[in-house]
């Protein structure tokens, strides 16, 4: 799959809001928060459903435990594993915005992204509200969330380290790797994901005017 330019990508980053035909106005900041998630940190699609708020910000800090994808019963391997990786600067200020525009917070033990009535949110949400940047304009291509995390992904297999490289995007490691079953050391895995992750590149100030604009659109 092809690389998600920057350029691609900011109109999915920087829309003031993702509408559905379910909402009058303004649903959330849900939609910009969750491709800056699968962009920014490779969440994919599965795991951002189970993501928990407890999970988002460990410990205070700018990180994200990734729970493991088991897949459907009788699945034979995990589909991705868990994981903990940095959150860049980006995704923490558009992830906060979405939070902070929620009319009640999540507990630790729920979700982190919500429904449009509060609750957990389905899959079938986040599928439809994915062609709201484009709609309209002809020079907006319609994008998955599945197509985000691997554009992540694809960034990530630049590393030399391939070791790395599957932690950080919770693929499998390569057989004989020490990091099977234990996560490798926390500065190798911030270097690597600061070398490689497309929003760490990403001009910040375009995120200046989603903050300006934010107050009046609730």
């Amino acid at each position: 799959m092809a690389l998600i330019t920057q350029a691609q990508a900011r109109p999915y980053l920087t829309a003031e809001c993702y509408e559905t035909a379910k909402t009058e106005g303004v649903l959330t900041y849900r939609g910009p928060a969750v491709v800056a998630l699968a962009y920014g940190c490779g969440v994919r699609e599965p795991e951002m459903l189970r993501l928990k708020r407890k999970h988002w910000r460990v410990g205070g800090e700018d990180r994200i435990k990734i729970d493991p994808d088991e897949g459907p019963p009788g699945t034979q391997r995990p589909l991705s594993f868990g994981r903990i990786v940095p959150i860049p600067e980006h995704v923490v200020k558009v992830v906060e915005e979405y939070l902070a525009r929620l009319p009640e917070q999540p507990g630790p033990d729920e979700c982190l992204i919500r429904s449009a009535e509060g609750g957990d949110v389905r899959r079938i949400e986040l599928v439809g509200q994915m062609r709201n940047p484009g709609r309209g304009r002809d020079d907006v291509e319609e994008r998955t969330l599945p197509s985000f995390a691997a554009a992540f992904a694809c960034a990530m297999a630049e590393e030399e380290d391939e070791r790395l490289a599957a932690y950080v995007i919770g693929g499998r490691p390569p057989d004989g790797s020490p990091w099977v079953k234990r996560a490798p050391p926390w500065d190798l895995v911030h270097a690597t994901f600061k070398k490689h992750s497309t929003l760490w590149k990403i001009d910040r100030s375009f995120y200046h005017a989603i903050r300006r604009r934010g107050g009046a659109n609730r």
